[in-house]
């Protein structure tokens, strides 16, 4: 019985740990709707994607200097 409540216990620690990330994953990003669509902000990096839709598909592109700025980690990644 003893066995048990340490069981429980551990299980309700580890489901408040997940919960507590989930919630920390959701604040991490901040949508604001536009006139031309979404804007999705990054608050850990600052990078923002923009997202409209068209033809009932949902088509989101990095701002451009965010692209810039990841096509150069890609490549001082590929090229060591």
């Amino acid at each position: 019985m003893r066995n048990f409540a340490i069981v429980i216990a551990a299980a309700s620690l580890a489901s408040g740990f997940l919960v507590a990330e989930g919630a920390k994953a959701q604040q991490r990003f901040q949508l604001e709707r536009t006139d031309q669509g979404i804007v999705r902000l990054d608050t850990e990096t600052g990078a923002i994607t923009t997202c409209t839709q068209e033809n009932n598909e949902l088509t989101c592109r990095m701002a451009p200097d965010e692209r810039a700025a990841y096509e150069t980690e890609l490549d001082l990644l590929e090229n060591g």
